[in-house]
């Protein structure tokens, strides 16, 4: 993996948008090239931020009723 491929998908992998092969390429690379570890902090703590920033809030009826419909149980 080169440092651009790891770039690339630093934010996936701190929102765990990656398989687990990809997860473990990435992990990998933090161990060959250590320098690398305070961009990792910063992007999962951008991502945990993330996950703050709004409060939570219930989704609506209707969306209720499209996801039950696309899941075949509407």
């Amino acid at each position: 993996m080169t440092e651009a491929e790891f770039l690339d998908l630093i934010g996936a992998w701190a929102l765990s948008g990656l398989s687990a092969d990809e997860a473990e390429r990435m992990e990998r690379y933090v161990v060959e090239h250590p320098e690398i570890r305070g961009e990792v902090k910063r992007a999962f703590t951008t991502a945990a931020a993330l996950g703050r920033a709004l409060p939570a809030s219930p989704p609506s009826p209707a969306a209720w009723r499209r996801l039950e419909a696309a899941l075949g149980n509407g």
